[in-house]
């Protein structure tokens, strides 16, 4: 059997299931996520549902997550004339 995320990707691409239904699912799921993109966005809302269902978690968590982290090393912006 596939993962969930496979056969999402394949009801979309045959189309077995719409944007409309996609954008449905994601405001169940991930909401914030939902408010980041756009909702005629189809691959990044196909995607926000893939990582969902491949990890279990939410994409808004996992970016929240991956910007609140400390970077082990400190940005120095120079100027140049």
């Amino acid at each position: 059997m596939k993962p969930h995320s496979e056969r999402v990707r394949e009801r979309y691409e045959t189309g077995e299931l719409e944007l409309a239904k996609m954008v449905e699912m994601l405001e169940r799921v991930d909401p914030e996520s939902l408010r980041m993109i756009s909702k005629t966005n189809k691959i990044r809302v196909m995607r926000a549902l893939e990582i969902y269902h491949s990890t279990g978690k939410k994409r808004s968590d996992i970016v929240q997550e991956m910007w609140s982290s400390e970077f082990p090393f400190h940005f120095h912006l120079l100027h140049c004339p």
